[in-house]
C-alpha cells in the first residue's frame, strides 16, 4: 500500500484570497510538525512566488528531507495560457527554485490540476521527469479504469492525484482507507497549507473554508496513523516514479 502526502504550497485559497497566511502564519509549520511526529517525508509543490517571499521556509523543508517540486511561477492556470506563456512560466519558476534550493527540481504539478498534454514538451525541455497534474477523480478514463495507474508520456512519468483535498475535511477517512487498500494505484493525497489555519469565516467558498484549521490538522494525523497501522509505505512522488521506472 503506497501512499504519498503531497502539499501544494501557494497563496491562501486562490483566486479568492491573495494573502500567504497559510505559509507564513502556521499552516506550513503545522504540516512540518505532523510529518516530523509521524516520521514521514512528503512532496511539496512550491510556487516560485512563495519561494521568493519565504526562501528560508522552503529551504527548511528541503533540509528536513522532503521532496520539493515546482508549482509554476505563480498560481495561474496553464489551461488558460498560450504555449509561449506556459513556457515562460515554467522556465522562470524553475530558475527561481533553482536559485534557492540545493537540489535540482524534477517533479511538477500545475495549479488546479489542469495541464494540457501538449505542454509536456516544456517540462521535458526544462529537465523534469515527473508530472502530477492530473486528478483521477476528474478524469472518467482514470476513475473507471483502476488498472491504469501510472504511465509515461513525452518521457515524463505521469502520476495522477487520487482525491480532492477537501475529502480529508469531510469525514472521508474510511473512504480514503479503502481506496488505498483495494486499489492497485498508489494513494496520492494533496493538501494546502491554508487548509490548516482557521479560515472558517473567510470570504471564500463554503467547501474551502469548511473545517479548516484544527479539524484539518487532526484529520490528517488520524489518516496517517490509520494507514500506518495497516502497514502503508509512505513515499514521495519522486520515489513512486523511481519504483515505476525500475
Amino acid at each position: 500500500m503506497d501512499v504519498v502526502i503531497s502539499v501544494d504550497v501557494e497563496q491562501d485559497c486562490p483566486p479568492f484570497l491573495h494573502s500567504y497566511n497559510g505559509v507564513a502564519n502556521g499552516g506550513l509549520q503545522y504540516l512540518m510538525d505532523i510529518f516530523e511526529q509521524t516520521e514521514i517525508k512528503a512532496s511539496f509543490f512550491v510556487g516560485a512566488d512563495v519561494v521568493e517571499l519565504y526562501p528560508n521556509l522552503i529551504q527548511k523543508l528541503e533540509a528536513s528531507g522532503h521532496e520539493i517540486g515546482c508549482h509554476g511561477f505563480n498560481h495561474r492556470r496553464f489551461d488558460q495560457m498560450s504555449y509561449h506563456e506556459a513556457e515562460v512560466n515554467i522556465r522562470d519558476g524553475t530558475l527561481i527554485l533553482g536559485r534557492y534550493l540545493s537540489h535540482p527540481v524534477r517533479s511538477f504539478r500545475a495549479p488546479n490540476l489542469r495541464f494540457p498534454r501538449e505542454y509536456l514538451s516544456i517540462l521535458k525541455a526544462q529537465g523534469y521527469i515527473v508530472d502530477s497534474s492530473i486528478a483521477r477523480y476528474k478524469e472518467p478514463s482514470l476513475l473507471f479504469n483502476p488498472l491504469k495507474q501510472i504511465w509515461v508520456e513525452e518521457q515524463i512519468v505521469r502520476i495522477p492525484v487520487t482525491t480532492t483535498s477537501s475529502c480529508l475535511r469531510f469525514d472521508c477517512l474510511p473512504l480514503l482507507y479503502w481506496i488505498s487498500l483495494l486499489s492497485p494505484n498508489p494513494l496520492i493525497l494533496f493538501v494546502h497549507p491554508w487548509e490548516f489555519i482557521d479560515l472558517t469565516k473567510a470570504p471564500i467558498r463554503w467547501d474551502c473554508r469548511f473545517r479548516t484549521g484544527l479539524y484539518a490538522r487532526k484529520a490528517l494525523q488520524r489518516l496517517i496513523y490509520l494507514l500506518k497501522r495497516h502497514n502503508a509505505d509512505f513515499k514521495t512522488i519522486a520515489q513512486i516514479a523511481g519504483d515505476y521506472m525500475k
